[in-house]
This record gives C-alpha cells, sequence and structure tokens, in this order.
C-alpha cells in the first residue's frame, strides 16, 4: 500500500510539471531563459526547490504562534480546507518582499483574507506589526520556532503554497524577480484554485 502511494505521489508531481510547461509554452511571451548564465541558474535552483517541496506532507502537529492570538495553535486546529501560505524569509531583498506582500495582499482581496496567511520562523511580532505598518496588508500572520517538514531553502527567499485539508503543499511556488510574467501566471492559478474571480472580469 505505501509503494502505491508513493508511486501515485510520483505521478502528480510528474503531471504538475508537464501541465507547467504546456501552460509556459501555451505562453509564448514568458520568457523563461534570459541569456544572463546566473539568471539560468538562478531558474534552474528555484525549479529544483519547487520540484523538491511539491506535494510534501508537512506535520500537522507543527505549533504557531497566531498574531493577536495568546493560544499556540497547529496547523490541524488552523487548516480545516485549503489555506494559502506566504512564507515571508526577513533574508530575502525588502524591495522584493514589498512586491510580494502587496501583490498577496490584492489577492487576498479577491480569495478573501481568512484564507491567507504569513508564515515567518525568524521573525518577532514586533518585526510584523512594523512590516504591516509599512505595506498595510489585512491578512493573518502566523510564526514558528522551527520548520518541521516545511521548505527550507539556503536561497534567500520569500515563497507560496498552498496546503490542503489533509496537510499535503500544493502549488509551490518561488516568485522569480527576473520573471514578472511567471509571477502572474502563479497568481491567476492561485485565484483559479480558490474559485474566484477578479471584479470586472
Amino acid at each position: 500500500m505505501k509503494r502505491l502511494s508513493t508511486v501515485l505521489m510520483s505521478f502528480l508531481v510528474i503531471i504538475n510539471v508537464l501541465l507547467c510547461f504546456r501552460v509556459l509554452q501555451q505562453n509564448k511571451q514568458i520568457n523563461l531563459f534570459t541569456s544572463d548564465n546566473e539568471s539560468k541558474e538562478e531558474l534552474l535552483m528555484l525549479i529544483s526547490f519547487i520540484l523538491e517541496n511539491s506535494n510534501r506532507q508537512i506535520n500537522p502537529f507543527q505549533e504557531l504562534k497566531i498574531e493577536g492570538d495568546t493560544s499556540t495553535l497547529r496547523f490541524l486546529d488552523l487548516v480545516t480546507q485549503p489555506i494559502l501560505f506566504f512564507y515571508y524569509n526577513e533574508l530575502s531583498c525588502d524591495p522584493c518582499s514589498d512586491i510580494e506582500l502587496d501583490k498577496l495582499d490584492s489577492i487576498s482581496n479577491i480569495i478573501g483574507s481568512e484564507n491567507v496567511f504569513l508564515l515567518s520562523k525568524n521573525s518577532s511580532f514586533k518585526d510584523i506589526y512594523l512590516l504591516r505598518r509599512i505595506n498595510s496588508f489585512r491578512f493573518r500572520v502566523a510564526l514558528v520556532d522551527e520548520l518541521i517538514n516545511l521548505p527550507i531553502s539556503n536561497y534567500p527567499s520569500n515563497y507560496y503554497f498552498v496546503l490542503d485539508s489533509n496537510y499535503v503543499i500544493k502549488l509551490f511556488f518561488v516568485p522569480v524577480r527576473k520573471n514578472q510574467d511567471l509571477n502572474e501566471l502563479y497568481y491567476s492559478q492561485i485565484i483559479k484554485q480558490f474559485d474566484k474571480v477578479p471584479v470586472g472580469t
């Protein structure tokens, strides 16, 4: 049974990758690779990180400190339906984080702020308070002491993922600094995932 589950999980990952490349082929305006060798290496590293963490199951008993709540919750208590998480890495460049936080706030207005969480490991609620004052976002914040079964990267970047009710990571994505078209494609997929459409479309 365990072997069958592993095979099925691997099959799903392969299907996800093929679908991503299919979408990229259909969107020819998205230039995935540039002539810059450094950019190519960066993209390959990010793609590897994405593949590594897609369909990973996290520990539902991982404890979280929720902003404005004195009690400690677990993913088990928090995730009863799919939730979009944005992992905020304080080592990421400030302009990069500001862009993503602004975009995430716009997304949360569409899919509902109750379906969005900012997740961070090294930040304090004081740091988050200052971050919120600068960026004026409305979604909730959760802090963790340790990233148990959560994606860890040596690359100082923020990342997104949807956690489903089985605590499995879906739609894992690292924003690409030099490819906003690719990032926008991901944002649109998130909105579709939550079955919402922007006002006026």
